[in-house]
């Protein structure tokens, strides 16, 4: 007897769910007049690579399982991912499985277009209000021009994801700031901007942003309750924003805060030339990181830019292995109450010129520095090096560091991790006081 099929739809939904293959799931049409169409029920739909069969389209596939669903009675999607990994130059297509999504799905959509060839001029999708569904990630190439309606509303939407394609300044304003009421994460990365180099987004549900447009001279953000702000290489951007909390920045000329924010939780800063009056509008920092660049005029322009810090708990420092040295040992002259103390050596480059700032007589010099709260020194080495014995050397002889408790190294390796994280141990104990913890993290990594 098939006592398989006298089970409810909502159990045999939870059976074909666990196969994790939408194929597998339509094959079971085949095993009786009861299990003809459970599979079209089913709220997850999964169309990655693994539906293409001998003969039979992609494109063709996935208009066939949508096609499925549109019978009535109409079916409520919780989940539909959509993942076209191929040369298929069919924005139709694309446009049409978007409008099925914002009339069915309830949960979230997930729609991934990887075309390998950039066109001169980029096929139009048409991005349709969607009602019900509460995220929305969409990577689409730079190819497609997503169109935006300037009517509907996304009334359920919380987490909207574009990477990768191009749109329209004024109507992605609209879709920020008027469509999307409860809208509380949005990233937009690697997304070309057109009809206009400035930007202003307001909303009062913003939570998180993360924002990465080409041809974005300026951007405006207000929003009450925004608490994380990632940007990256953008010109200059102004922020009204009271309840800030984490601020990551790129590649940023001139940086604004509207409102007196003074305490961050987290602040990043990678080579952004706002840094020097972003720093002196700013009293508290709990997680402080900085990136030393690599050019002599920029090293010596970071330099000076972090003359003037705020507080700050932990200190992070990620640096060229020359540079490391001079950076930390600059930047803790500025910050002699941090907590605990992050070192991220980079890859080696080409040796500086005798007349770069990291060469100073003073730079290697630590006899003025004070660190008498210092708990925890942390190293992470993306190669097999010494460097780190220097710099340990240098902290370790600072008469102030009587609080340390702890020092660990994390160390990236393609060969025999088990010894070099013997080697690295031993020679970091052998340093350090005996009440010290020493920890050690070899990482394997495969070399291609």
């Amino acid at each position: 007897m098939d006592h398989i099929s006298d089970l409810p739809d909502e159990l045999l939904h939870g059976i074909l769910s666990r196969l994790r293959s939408f194929p597998a799931a339509v094959r079971t049409s085949r095993l009786s007049r009861r299990w003809c169409r459970v599979w079209a029920s089913v709220p997850d739909i999964t169309l990655v690579s693994d539906l293409i069969h001998q003969g039979t389209s992609f494109l063709d596939m996935v208009d066939a399982a949508l096609a499925a669903y549109s019978a009535d009675p109409p079916v409520t999607l919780r989940n539909v991912k959509i993942s076209m990994p191929y040369h298929n130059d069919q924005a139709g297509r694309v446009s049409a499985w978007l409008l099925f999504a914002s009339q069915r799905v309830a949960g979230k959509l997930d729609l991934r277009v990887d075309l390998a060839y950039h066109k001169q001029l980029p096929d139009e999708i048409d991005l349709p209000p969607f009602k019900r569904a509460m995220g929305i990630a969409l990577a689409l190439g730079a190819h497609f021009h997503l169109r935006l309606s300037p009517v509907g509303v996304f009334a359920a939407l919380v987490d909207l994801n574009i990477t990768l394609a191009t749109m329209d300044a004024r109507e992605l304003e609209v879709l920020v700031s008027s469509q999307c009421p409860r809208l509380r994460n949005l990233t937009l990365m690697h997304v070309t901007l057109v009809n206009g180099s400035d930007l202003s987004i307001s909303s009062a549900t913003l939570r998180r942003l993360k924002f990465h447009a080409l041809e974005t001279r300026h951007l405006d953000v207000s929003a009450p309750n925004l608490e994380e702000v990632k940007v990256r290489y953008v010109a200059d951007v102004h922020v009204a924003a009271p309840n800030l909390a984490e601020l990551v920045l790129a590649k940023i000329r001139q940086f604004v805060f509207a409102d007196a924010v003074g305490h961050l939780r987290r602040l990043e800063v990678t080579q952004c030339s706002a840094m020097a009056p972003l720093m002196r509008q700013l009293d508290m920092v709990d997680e402080l990181r900085l990136q030393a660049p690599i050019g002599e005029e920029e090293f010596k322009r970071f330099m000076d830019d972090t003359n003037n810090l705020p507080k700050c708990d932990s200190l992070s420092v990620s640096s060229y292995p020359h540079r490391t040295l001079p950076s930390v040992l600059h930047l803790l002259r500025r910050v002699s109450s941090i907590k605990k103390l992050v070192i991220l050596l980079s890859h080696p480059t080409d040796p500086c010129s005798l007349a770069c700032a990291c060469r100073s007589p003073h730079s290697a010099m630590a006899h003025d520095i004070t660190l008498e709260s210092l708990e925890n020194i942390e190293f992470h080495l993306f190669r097999r090096g010494e460097e780190y014995v220097e710099i340990l050397k240098h902290l370790l002889s600072i008469p102030t560091v009587r609080k340390l408790k702890s020092v660990s190294v994390h160390v990236s390796c393609a060969h025999h991790p088990a010894s070099l994280r013997n080697k690295i141990s031993n020679k970091v104990r052998r340093m350090c006081p005996p009440n010290i913890t020493v920890e050690v993290k070899c990482i394997f990594i495969c070399e291609v």
